[in-house]
């Protein structure tokens, strides 16, 4: 693994990363949640919903923010805080994803 700053490990430490779970399709979000607000993870195509990720891909540089450093630090650990909903609440909690970015 790369580099894991000290606000990553903080973050995985505060429970700050989360697995939303879906069932039965078992689709899932991989959100972190941290001072500034909840973002989107996608851990296998190395994404970030925040601006600094935003920035640094747009900018030329191949950077990897700290919440993307958390969520892989959380995986390798075991420590992703995962919660279970319905099927049907999927669309509701994309749109709310969506409006918050």
């Amino acid at each position: 693994m790369k580099n894991v700053t000290n606000k990553a490990r903080s973050l995985v430490s505060a429970g700050g990363v989360k697995l939303h779970l879906f069932l039965p399709s078992r689709r899932s979000i991989m959100t972190v949640v941290g001072k500034g607000g909840e973002h989107w993870v996608d851990t296998e195509f190395a994404f970030c919903s925040c601006p600094a990720y935003y920035f640094a891909t747009t900018g030329g540089r191949n950077a990897e923010c700290y919440h993307l450093g958390s969520a892989l630090l959380a995986i390798e650990t075991g420590a992703v805080e995962k919660t279970e909903f319905d099927d049907e609440e999927f669309d509701g909690f994309v749109r709310g994803l969506v409006m918050d970015l």
